[in-house]
């Protein structure tokens, strides 16, 4: 099965809940998106804006003095899924779908699982959004004043459980039932800088 972005709201003491949404690619939780416009919607054949819910866009080179939303959507399919299903990192938000981000603000913290950061990830190491990516970018040089969101890792942990299914689904038992792996690496970040540049 494949994993997803998992995301922990550390402290994100004052930082503002917003909808977001893409019509083009399903999204995951810990990603990084920009605000676009108002999403349009067509009833019948009248055509409107939303009046709070906008499109979110992958950062790009012209908008990387601008601010970035993390994505923080809580999973709606937890009580009609299987047990093994329910896994924070099984859950996406698919195309078309609104879905919550926060506005970070300096010195809030997140922990985003380490699959949705690229780079060297070590602790004191400074992450950012780059051009053509969901995915916050890992690096030692810290950046320069042209980037409108970076943040600085704190600590590196372990998350998430081993789940047996069957009678005896347990690790060190093979061929006695199985057990899915949910144990996933999380990476906690202190926001230092989300804002307009230009």
């Amino acid at each position: 099965m494949a994993k997803y972005g998992v995301i922990e709201a550390t402290n994100i003491l004052y930082s503002k809940p917003l909808s977001f949404q893409s019509n083009t690619i399903d999204i995951e939780n810990g990603w990084f998106v920009q605000m676009g416009d108002s999403i349009e919607t067509t009833i019948g054949t009248t055509t409107f804006r939303e009046r709070s819910i906008y499109e979110a866009l992958q950062p790009a080179t012209a908008n990387l003095g601008k601010k970035a939303y993390v994505v923080d959507d809580p999973a709606r399919t937890y009580y009609t899924q299987p047990a093994d299903v329910n896994n924070p990192e099984n859950y996406i938000i698919l195309k078309g779908v609104a879905f919550r981000v926060r506005d970070l603000e300096p010195n809030n913290e997140v922990s985003i699982s380490d699959y949705t950061i690229d780079g060297d990830i070590a602790i004191g190491n400074f992450v950012t959004i780059v051009d053509g990516s969901y995915r916050l970018l890992a690096a030692a040089a810290e950046p320069d004043e042209t980037v409108g969101f970076y943040g600085v890792i704190q600590d590196i942990y372990e998350d998430g459980f081993f789940v047996p299914i069957g009678p005896l689904g347990m690790p060190g038992n093979p061929g006695e039932g199985y057990g899915v792996d949910g144990r996933y690496k999380m990476i906690n970040i202190r926001v230092v800088r989300n804002s307009n540049l230009s």
